[in-house]
């Protein structure tokens, strides 16, 4: 049964200020098929406006929740702006791979990607046949999301601006939930997977950067250095930064490669060195090591700990030679 983004959003959303879910979407209309207008909970009469066809929760600000985020979000808008076009739009193989051996969690389902981005993971999964996207991210990255979509017709897609340790989704409004590369940038974790463990009916993806991983651990150490890099204002000078490190981390990687054969380093270097896009991921892969906030401090364990406590239980476990991904069943 086909679904609508308006009936959508009457069927699942609810009021971020009072939780009520009696919405009205009588000033909401589509014009050359991009929705406008705006929402409102008819309990507390609050008002979301939807602007440029994204609903735009960023006026509902919480000092206690919302603070560090909102003053991170910048950071990623301007990464993924200054990303090459080439990364946007190529998956690593593992990544690719594991939405591929999936396909039957997306197959006629409702999907949310959480932290969305620039939407480059949901354009890999566009392919399959889903009944209804819904992409969500804090900040400015939602309209680069909302840019590449603009000519998609596959399937109704909504686009939201708001925290994913809060969104605006009822309790298993979602059939399944791809978080990928978000929560190792979120300090409070265990809060935003019970918030995912809410609203997902079945199934939930997660790719994360953890303490278990070397690359997790490289990672770690690279707070010390973020800490100073946050003092320098100018944006080129970042850029110019990170391309530099990665001139110096390609040739390191070149060499120590022709030493060591070890399997993780091995795919390691496939990744960033043998890759026909490799100067340009590598010049994007530094500039968010030097300039965006990482949150790794648990191992794979602690993961397993929260989503058994929300009912869900561990399906799959894959390794990329960044990211582990996690593919969690409602039990």
């Amino acid at each position: 049964m086909e679904i609508s983004i308006i009936d959508y959003i009457n069927q699942s959303l609810r009021c971020t200020f009072c939780s009520d879910s009696n919405i009205s979407t009588e000033e909401v209309f589509c014009e050359n098929n991009v929705l406008m207008g705006r929402i409102m909970c008819k309990n507390c009469r609050n008002f979301v406006e939807i602007k440029n066809g994204i609903l735009d929760y960023s006026n509902q600000y919480n000092e206690d929740i919302d603070r560090i985020d909102y003053a991170n979000q910048a950071i990623f808008y301007n990464t993924w702006k200054l990303a090459p076009k080439n990364y946007n739009s190529v998956p690593y193989d593992t990544e690719y791979e594991v939405y591929k051996q999936n396909y039957k969690i997306f197959d006629r389902k409702i999907v949310l990607d959480a932290g969305c981005g620039s939407g480059r993971a949901f354009e890999f999964i566009s392919q399959f046949d889903i009944k209804l996207g819904i992409l969500i991210d804090i900040g400015q990255s939602i309209e680069l999301a909302q840019e590449r979509f603009s000519n998609f017709y596959n399937f109704p897609i909504l686009f939201i601006r708001a925290n994913i340790r809060q969104m605006p989704l009822k309790n298993n409004s979602v059939d399944s939930i791809i978080s990928n590369g978000v929560l190792h940038h979120v300090n409070d974790q265990g809060e935003v997977l019970e918030e995912f463990s809410k609203i997902s009916k079945n199934i939930i993806l997660v790719g994360i950067v953890t303490s278990d991983k070397f690359l997790g651990r490289i990672w770690i150490r690279g707070n010390v250095i973020r800490k100073v890099l946050k003092k320098i204002k100018s944006t080129n000078t970042l850029i110019f930064l990170a391309y530099l490190s990665s001139k110096v981390v390609f040739f390191f990687i070149s060499i120590i490669h022709v030493f060591i054969r070890n399997k993780s380093f091995s795919a390691l270097f496939e990744i960033v060195i043998s890759d026909k896009f490799k100067s340009q991921k590598l010049h994007y892969l530094m500039l968010d090591y030097l300039t965006a906030p990482f949150y790794i401090k648990h191992k794979d364990s602690y993961y397993f700990e929260i989503m058994k406590r929300s009912g869900f239980k561990l399906k799959e476990k894959s390794y990329s030679s960044q990211e582990v991904f996690f593919i969690f069943n409602k039990e």
